[in-house]
């Protein structure tokens, strides 16, 4: 959470593009109220898609949030998740912990804590 709030702060939109059922998204968002903290997202289940199903759901992710593949980062754990992101131009980072997000992130001078 303080790495998207440091990133809203430095002006950059962050969306979420998570793997959800309707009824989990809901509990999540009623529990948490973490989408407060987006300026966007989908749901795999608005999408009627799911990212290991492939492309489709960046697609629609795309076009929901009126971006260019190139004009994006994805940031995600699963690397096939990565590849597909990458295929359609999507730029990415491999997620393995906080302290590396924030050092990749400082490399396209998106972050800076």
């Amino acid at each position: 959470i303080a790495i998207i709030t440091q990133l809203r702060k430095n002006g950059v939109p962050v969306y979420f593009l998570s793997d959800n059922v309707k009824e989990r998204a809901r509990y999540l968002e009623k529990k948490y109220k973490f989408k407060k903290n987006f300026d966007g997202g989908l749901f795999s289940h608005e999408a009627g898609t799911t990212k290991i199903d492939g492309i489709k759901i960046f697609l629609v992710f795309l076009k929901k949030i009126g971006k260019k593949p190139e004009d994006v980062l994805f940031i995600d754990d699963r690397k096939d998740y990565i590849s597909t992101a990458k295929s359609l131009g999507i730029k990415t980072i491999h997620f393995k912990g906080p302290e590396k997000l924030e050092n990749e992130l400082m490399k396209l001078d998106l972050f800076s804590p």
